[in-house]
């Protein structure tokens, strides 16, 4: 049995916890983002700029009087956008960027169920929505077994996470599964994924194809395809997952603490629509 606490985002497997498909993937394979210190070299930066500007300032003075009445009004522009913030600062909007993102993306999640449990009810309320709402007809119209919010888990690798929708095309019965992202790039990349990932570069491509196959893998889904939905303000675009089953399953199953116990899958929603 699995149990989720929306609050603490908390997955339990019969009263064990549970890592998230998402906090697992970026454990794995990602770079540990040191928040303190990166934003201690930020805090170190602002005060480096202001003094580079403070120092030429002083040379400036000792230039002819024209020269210097322009130099000082290019750096006085300079300077107003100039600030020097403590580390504090950057670890706190850091959090706060974050937590916008969710939240965003959490109401881009809740438009799309609402739209299959009830069109009527689903209004459009920013440009995110509006743009989804061909594909969300697009579903409707050419899939069948349409399932939002489908909870995966697996006793095995004590993992769960939940799927944002799963379904089968009619027009030749694949099962295909979708994951609905708003961040702004797919494939703007920094560095390289490290572990079992480490040949992929670093974008958000990547670690969401990372977690699809995750999904796919814990909840024995057997899909025969893979999409994320990414959704801007006027448009989405949908692209197929990277194939990393091999990558997966192989750290899976590195972090295997007891075998023999079966994998399963549920979903908090039944079919909605046929």
């Amino acid at each position: 049995m699995i149990e989720f606490d929306e609050g603490k985002h908390q997955y339990k497997i019969d009263g064990r916890e549970a890592e998230s498909v998402t906090t697992w993937v970026s454990r794995r394979f990602v770079k540990p983002f040191v928040a303190s210190m990166i934003a201690t070299m930020k805090a170190r930066s602002d005060q480096a700029k202001v003094d580079a500007l403070h120092q030429l300032l002083m040379q400036v003075k000792n230039v002819d009087a024209p020269l210097q009445k322009k130099a000082m009004e290019l750096l006085d522009s300079v300077r107003k956008d100039l600030v020097v913030r403590p580390r504090e600062f950057y670890e706190e909007l850091w959090k706060i960027n974050g937590l916008r993102a969710t939240n965003f993306g959490t109401s881009i999640h809740c438009f799309a169920q609402l739209f299959f449990m009830d069109r009527d009810y689903a209004k459009p309320r920013c440009g995110h929505e509006l743009a989804l709402v061909p594909f969300l007809e697009d579903i409707q119209t050419n899939y069948d077994e349409i399932q939002t919010e489908l909870r995966v888990h697996s006793e095995k690798f004590m993992k769960a996470g939940t799927l944002d929708l799963m379904c089968v095309r009619k027009s030749d019965g694949k099962r295909i599964i979708f994951d609905y992202k708003t961040s702004e790039h797919l494939k703007v990349s920094k560095g390289y994924l490290i572990n079992e990932m480490k040949e992929y570069p670093e974008n958000n491509l990547m670690k969401y194809s990372a977690q699809l196959w995750s999904y796919n893998i814990i909840g024995d889904l057997k899909a025969d395809e893979m999409y994320i939905v990414h959704v801007s303000e006027d448009d989405v675009d949908v692209v197929r997952a990277i194939d990393v089953n091999k990558e997966i399953t192989a750290a899976l199953y590195s972090e295997v603490e007891r075998e023999g116990v079966e994998d399963t899958v549920e979903s908090d929603d039944d079919i909605i629509f046929k």
